[in-house]
């Protein structure tokens, strides 16, 4: 059984995270791993400093000493660190959006994303810049920002976040695919999907079907070396 660490740098991701494991990944063992205070820092900083990334290594540390086989950050806005992460860990790193990316990517034409946090859309639309050049897709990304969604999220009011999302994701104008960056946004898919008419991809079941999918290939690596 795979034993998966997922990183947090806020609650609203853990429900999210946990439903997409229990349906494509069950078997799998799941530890979380949060520091919650990391937003209004990187809001405040307006760029990933050397503090942010040294407190994004403590989570991969946290989660490397837990015994995990693979590990999955579930915050957008810290790309560059969760890059120098992965490049000093033996097994598996994924970001929470490359998978949902790469689907976005093979659909073509135009892409939307929509985000209620607002830092994360400069560093999302970098990552997804750099993905796009790698598969020779399109690099060009509509972006808008659901202003006031996450805090109606954490006070506990689901259709005004939900709301709002959809009416950001409306802002954008023609597009063919429109992809949610929090994995907290979940449940606005259906209700951007009603006021659209545009499919709405969502980050969690992508990222978890990446991160088998790469857990069982190192496994099947191994495997043959010991032949």
């Amino acid at each position: 059984m795979a034993h998966i660490g997922v990183a947090h740098v806020t609650r609203l991701a853990k429900e999210p995270i946990r439903a997409a494991f229990a349906e494509f990944w069950p078997e799998a063992k799941v530890t979380d791993f949060g520091d919650y205070d990391l937003p209004p820092v990187r809001a405040a900083a307006g760029c990933e400093t050397p503090e942010i990334k040294h407190r994004i290594a403590s989570l991969a540390a946290q989660a490397m000493d837990a015994g995990v086989d693979g590990l999955l950050f579930t915050c957008t806005a810290f790309c560059e660190s969760i890059d120098q992460v992965a490049e000093r860990l033996p097994v598996p790193v994924l970001k929470p959006n490359e998978a949902m990316f790469r689907e976005a990517l093979m659909n073509g034409g135009r892409v939307g994303l929509v985000a209620t946090f607002a830092p994360s859309l400069q560093a999302m639309s970098d990552e997804y810049a750099a993905i796009a050049r790698e598969v020779g897709g399109n690099p060009e990304l509509q972006t808008a920002y659901a202003d006031g969604a996450m805090s109606a999220a954490l006070s506990g009011n689901s259709w005004k976040h939900d709301t709002l999302i959809a009416e950001a994701a409306q802002s954008l104008g023609k597009c063919d695919v429109i992809m949610m960056a929090q994995l907290s946004m979940t449940s606005a898919r259906n209700t951007v999907r009603e006021l659209t008419g545009i499919e709405a991809l969502t980050s969690p079941a992508s990222a978890v079907k990446m991160l088998r999918f790469m857990i069982d290939e190192q496994a099947r690596a191994s495997s043959l070396q010991a032949l």
